[in-house]
């Protein structure tokens, strides 16, 4: 047995030997190639080489074409490609290739030229193409210039709109970096398609691969911190006890309103406008045109915005006095003087030999008081110098 044994053994042996050439010295462990051979067997562009790459990308070689594709975000403009090849020489654009260490650019088709040893060459076309883009965020979205929230994360969009903004028809705009939004199935354009937001909408993106994600808008409207008194009056046809109409001048938190002589300024019904939810005076609500308070003495207006927050506003009403003060009768020793309103002037005629230095006038006046050059006069008692106009 140990002996079939070991003249396997020395048949295997002798056998490696006329394999390798070992008798003479006349072969060589390594192939040899054509000196009219200018093929490549191998193209890649290695991980290890091309930092843009998540791993190698082999070419698919046909005949004279070389094919690889690259992921879509590869900067394709300074790849270093390692090959195989039995040629002498390998040159783009007449520049020498190295295997593992010459950068070109992909961005168009390259051209390899390979010369074989006899001078020979081939020509291979190296074309490389992006694979279609996983990418479809949605990277901005507005509803009528009010800017939305993304969370890209939950694929959810929050928009904040102003106060009394109608959520019912809507204009988007939104940029993504898909090739295509859809709503229900229908393609959308930025800043064209309206939709009724009154309920949340799903925006589908689309990216080049054909995958998607939905984002789910949700709108909602921001409550109003409006809470001003705008206009505030007295209008004669709601108070017939007016003798006419009377508007307020309203300064930050107090309006100040002054009746016509005469006017009485309890139960009274003010017209007034606000921005406001309501209006209250100790609690009441009130109404334009309707609600009737006594403004005797000053009152307090609350008003109370949409948010809940409120503003108080004084009322101060004051009736104006009274602007009479015309002299509707006058005389000088039982001669009655004629009144000229318009000129402000009274003439009375006395006889030829009447003494006027120290007369006694008798008048009837509207006003509160009535004075010569600030000395006060008292009907048929104070006298005056009337040799000249008084």
């Amino acid at each position: 047995m140990k002996n079939i044994i070991l003249s396997c053994f020395v048949f295997w042996f002798i056998f490696l030997l006329s394999c390798s050439g070992g008798g003479d010295g006349s072969y060589s462990n390594y192939p040899r190639f054509d000196s009219d051979d200018n093929t490549i067997v191998q193209f890649v562009f290695p991980a290890s080489k091309n930092p843009s790459l998540a791993g190698d990308v082999s070419g698919d070689i046909s005949e004279n074409s070389i094919s690889l594709m690259v992921p879509y975000n590869t900067d394709v403009n300074a790849l270093i490609a390692e090959f195989v090849t039995n040629a002498g020489t390998v040159e783009v654009n007449g520049s020498a290739q190295q295997s593992g260490v010459t950068a070109n650019d992909f961005s168009t088709p390259a051209t390899y030229n390979v010369t074989a040893e006899n001078g020979e060459s081939r020509s291979y076309t190296v074309t490389v193409t992006k694979a279609p883009s996983t990418e479809k965020s949605m990277v901005s979205f507005s509803l009528s210039g009010t800017e939305g929230s993304i969370d890209d994360d939950n694929g959810t969009i929050l928009v904040e709109l102003p106060p009394k903004t109608s959520i019912t028809s809507l204009i988007a705009s939104f940029s993504t970096t898909g090739i295509l939004v859809s709503v229900n199935g229908e393609e959308q354009e930025s800043g064209t398609t309206a939709h009724d937001f009154s309920n949340p909408v799903v925006y589908t993106v689309k990216a080049e691969d054909s995958s998607t994600k939905n984002y789910t808008v949700t709108s909602s409207v921001l409550p109003a911190t409006w809470k001003e008194i705008t206009f505030f009056a007295f209008y004669k046809d709601l108070n017939p006890s007016l003798p006419g109409d009377a508007t307020g001048s309203i300064s930050d938190d107090s309006i100040d309103v002054i009746l016509p002589y005469g006017s009485s300024p309890d139960n009274l019904k003010a017209t007034f406008e606000t921005n406001g939810e309501s209006v209250t005076v100790d609690g009441a609500e009130q109404t334009s045109n309707e609600t009737a308070n006594d403004f005797t003495g000053p009152l307090t207006c609350r008003v109370t915005a949409e948010d809940g927050s409120t503003k108080d506003y004084t009322v101060t009403v004051t009736v104006a006095k009274n602007d009479a003060k015309a002299i509707t009768s006058f005389s000088l020793k039982g001669e009655n003087g004629e009144i000229n309103e318009e000129a402000g002037a009274i003439t009375v005629d006395l006889p030829v030999n009447a003494v006027v230095t120290g007369l006694t006038a008798s008048f009837i006046a509207t006003g509160v008081s009535v004075d010569i050059s600030g000395t006060a006069q008292e009907s048929g008692v104070t006298a005056n110098d009337f040799t000249s106009p008084v």
